[in-house]
């Protein structure tokens, strides 16, 4: 029985403008843990989230966009398999 994992991003604090400017890992594709899955940018950074586990991408999104318009918390959901929890 496979489990859902939820990547956690980063706490922005002041920053309101989250831009998604790339999508590294889309909806089906396998992931290992650490493997890049977005990358997000603010106006003073630019930063790649990585994978928590490995699995494989249950629910992604497929295209950029601002932050402020969802949920971070519920980006990206990975379907681990009890085997890759070695």
């Amino acid at each position: 029985m496979s489990e859902v994992s939820i990547i956690n991003l980063p706490d922005f604090g002041e920053f309101e403008d989250v831009e998604v400017i790339e999508i590294c890992a889309k909806e089906g594709q396998k992931v290992d843990s650490e493997d890049p899955v977005v990358v997000l940018e603010t106006d003073k950074a630019a930063m790649e989230i990585p994978a928590s586990v490995k699995g494989t991408i249950k629910k992604g999104p497929s295209e950029t966009f601002n932050l402020a318009r969802v949920d971070p918390k519920s980006l990206f959901l990975i379907t681990v398999s009890p085997l890759s929890r070695s």
